[in-house]
């Protein structure tokens, strides 16, 4: 097991709070400690438990799929509050603007008009990591990731959660 903490006093906490010896904690920042890893040997347990949302999040969540095994699974938690769109209404339009240019490469579609209720954007990013799983993992490659659980929740703030397993094609339905 490995806990990767960017965040020098939660990795202080971390060190202080270890659960158990078998936990090893890394002081780093996530998207290098993927990129500089090799997992595909080993099935491997990831939760990408994002607390904002970046398009960074997305290219972590990529590059990781294309370098576990089968077998591994993956969890990716993304905020999925609205306010980010909030404001008057040429505000709302500029931000809806910014958004579909910062995430072009995980929308479902080109002009896709994010929805400003949480539930119907939680939705939308849904989509959005599914687009993202078929970019790392395209239709001609052996391997794939099956989503096995989504759940949109409010622990404070609207978040979204998407498990799945990366599997060869043809045991997606066993998987299931």
């Amino acid at each position: 097991m490995v806990s990767v903490e960017i965040d020098e006093e939660v990795y202080k906490r971390q060190i202080f709070h270890q659960p158990c010896g078998n936990v090893t904690l890394h002081h780093d920042d996530l998207s290098s400690f993927v990129a500089t890893n090799d997992f595909e040997r080993v099935r491997s347990i990831f939760w990408l438990d994002n607390t904002g949302l970046e398009y960074s999040h997305f290219e972590t969540f990529v590059t990781l799929l294309q370098k576990v095994g089968s077998g591994s699974m993956i969890k990716i938690t993304l905020d999925a509050s609205t306010g980010r769109f909030s404001g008057k209404a040429e505000d709302v339009k500029k931000k809806i603007s910014a958004f579909r240019e910062k995430y072009a490469l995980v929308l479902p579609e080109a002009d896709a008009t994010p929805p400003l209720d949480n539930y119907g954007f939680a939705s939308l990013l849904q989509k959005m990591v599914r687009v993202a799983a078929e970019r790392a993992l395209p239709a001609d490659t052996e391997l794939m990731f099956q989503p096995v659980s989504s759940f949109y929740y409010k622990d404070g703030q609207s978040m979204l959660t998407v498990t799945g397993i990366v599997c060869f094609r043809q045991e997606a339905e066993r998987v299931r």
